[in-house]
């Protein structure tokens, strides 16, 4: 899908990533869950240190965090464009660059980050941020000018699913719990202006 198709770049989240650029995120994957798996005092450098991480394949990493090494792909990454709201606490990105990446979108619900991971000029509008470990991340770098909500405000705003069906009580209130979370973790100054119009989440 070219950019003028989708309205978004070509290397923004959800966008198919080649063969061979796969090949290469599988591979540091499965060496930053290993690297991951070590105390601190083991650890080193991240496999992803300094590594430049577009939309697309963060998009891809999150495909493969949720299905698994040995999981289908395909399946996975339909559930992330429905489902948005998925626990990805095997999306590991300490010390990745994603500066300037488009993430509009994304769901990074219990995603790691850490203060090497670079987010400048990162798009965040629409994304789900619930619960992301950011570990001291710099927040203040992200372009919180595009940001109009965040995706977990979105949903509390919508009242229904992905799929249309309408929630429950119950989840509308775990829902205004998630927005709230994700709102504090973002830096007051940069997005007061633009975010929280209109929501009663507080």
């Amino acid at each position: 899908m070219s950019e003028q198709q989708s309205g978004q770049p070509s290397d923004a989240w959800g966008q198919p990533i080649g063969e061979e650029r796969q090949a290469d995120l599988q591979t540091l994957a499965d060496q930053q869950r290993e690297w991951a798996a070590k105390s601190e005092q083991e650890r080193g450098e991240s496999d992803f240190r300094g590594v430049r991480l577009t939309g697309a394949d963060v998009f891809w990493l999150a495909t493969y965090a949720l299905a698994g090494p040995s999981g289908e792909l395909g399946a996975a990454g339909e559930r992330l464009r429905v489902e948005r709201i998925l626990s990805l606490p095997d999306l590991l990105l300490e010390e990745a660059d994603l500066g300037e990446a488009h993430l509009e979108g994304a769901a990074l619900r219990n995603a790691w980050m850490d203060k090497a991971t670079a987010l400048n000029g990162a798009f965040l509008d629409h994304a789900v941020l619930d619960q992301v470990s950011f570990d001291g991340t710099n927040l203040a770098v992200v372009s919180w000018d595009t940001v109009r909500r965040l995706g977990d405000e979105a949903r509390v705003r919508a009242a229904k699913s992905e799929t249309g069906r309408r929630l429950s009580r119950t989840e509308r209130l775990a829902d205004y719990e998630a927005a709230v979370r994700a709102k504090s973790n973002a830096p007051r100054r940069a997005i007061g202006a633009n975010w929280g119009r209109g929501c009663s989440c507080g």
